[in-house]
């Protein structure tokens, strides 16, 4: 399909409106939050390889200067190559953006992004979420929330603190504030968190003891009884801020521990001693009460999925024959009746617990 020069040229005025537009809703959006918008200039440069490339930079040239950027040739030296560079001088930043130009008249830059002259749209769309981000880009879609290995261990470390304090039967958001996270990450209620805590009313309180969890796998837990989740969000600012969702819009929620580091019995040698059982017509939930005293491994309560399926624990009589087990075949006797899971995680801090969730159909259980 020939597209006329003319049209060409408006469709390029019509991308840098909308191009101007976003970005100034994003400045406009985060000065609402009290955050500073960050401006950013932004270097393109070109490595050139031995010959071939002269009228390939040339247009790419008056490609980058029709979306307002000036791109620079440089001949690739020895150690050159494609790279992101970030520099931060208060609320102004200077990203650089290195590409490599191929003879086909491909340009290509860190991950994986290839243009050729006819994706201007697509190069564009790229540019304003480095002009927005910065050089590590738009967080959506990208492993660890889009943070990169140091921001991600800051914020790890920082949600490894010990919960010292009981939230147990509060509002939540009197739960969270005790629970007193690192203040250099700002806690964001999205619209949609809001109006599904609303929908539980004022009569719900959080239903767990967390004290003695980290903070992460409290704040998480927390949420997860008003079906809610949080995660880690980069701003354009460049700063950090926990975002709170409705379990039902977030694919990536902070999880509620961990995959464990070595075996089940090295993790939790308590849950597998052998002790004396003889339970009879007792309630499901005060079984696992006491389960958490006696084998020092917290017992935690998917509640969220539970009320899904209208499972009261409290409603449930399990009885056990006088007998020598382990907490772990007890636990595993006392929750297959009523369909439930249970799994040995670890929290932020490398201490076990055990998340007694509903029976995922098909799945093994230990």
């Amino acid at each position: 399909m020939m597209v006329s020069r003319g049209n060409w040229s408006i469709g390029i005025f019509l991308g840098l409106t909308f191009l101007i537009l976003a970005v100034s809703l994003s400045n406009q959006t985060y000065a609402q939050k009290g955050v500073s918008p960050v401006k950013t200039e932004l270097r393109i440069e070109v490595l050139a390889g031995k010959g071939g490339v002269g009228l390939n930079a040339q247009r790419w040239g008056k490609l980058f200067a029709k979306l307002g950027h000036t791109m620079r040739v440089k001949n690739s030296l020895l150690g050159d190559k494609p790279e992101i560079k970030e520099q931060s001088f208060g609320t102004f930043r200077r990203v650089t953006v290195i590409g490599q130009l191929d003879r086909t008249g491909k340009l290509f830059f860190p991950g994986g992004h290839v243009f050729r002259l006819n994706d201007a749209d697509k190069l564009q769309e790229w540019l304003l979420e480095l002009k927005t981000y910065g050089s590590q880009g738009a967080p959506d879609g990208k492993p660890l929330w889009g943070l990169n290995k140091i921001q991600f261990e800051l914020v790890f470390n920082s949600l490894s603190e010990q919960m010292k304090q009981d939230v147990l039967d509060l509002d939540l958001d009197i739960a969270i504030r005790l629970m007193k996270l690192p203040e250099k990450y700002p806690i964001r209620f999205t619209t949609a968190a809001s109006e599904k805590l609303k929908s539980f009313g004022t009569d719900q309180k959080t239903r767990q003891e967390l004290n003695g969890l980290s903070k992460a796998a409290a704040f998480a837990i927390a949420l997860n009884e008003f079906g809610l989740g949080f995660r880690p969000l980069r701003t354009p600012a460049g700063k950090i801020e926990f975002v709170i969702d409705p379990l039902q819009k977030i694919s990536d929620p902070w999880p509620i521990g961990w995959e464990l580091k070595l075996t089940r019995q090295r993790t939790a040698p308590k849950l597998f001693q052998l002790i004396k059982v003889d339970l009879s017509d007792l309630s499901l939930k005060d079984v696992l009460d006491a389960i958490t005293v006696k084998a020092e491994v917290p017992v935690m309560i998917d509640y969220y999925r539970l009320d899904q399926k209208q499972i009261d624990l409290t409603k449930i009589k399990v009885s056990y024959p006088e007998k020598q087990t382990s907490w772990s075949l007890l636990l595993r006797a006392i929750t297959n009746p009523s369909k439930l899971s249970r799994k040995i995680k670890i929290d932020e801090r490398g201490q076990p617990f055990v998340w007694i969730t509903t029976l995922v159909p098909g799945k093994r259980q230990k």
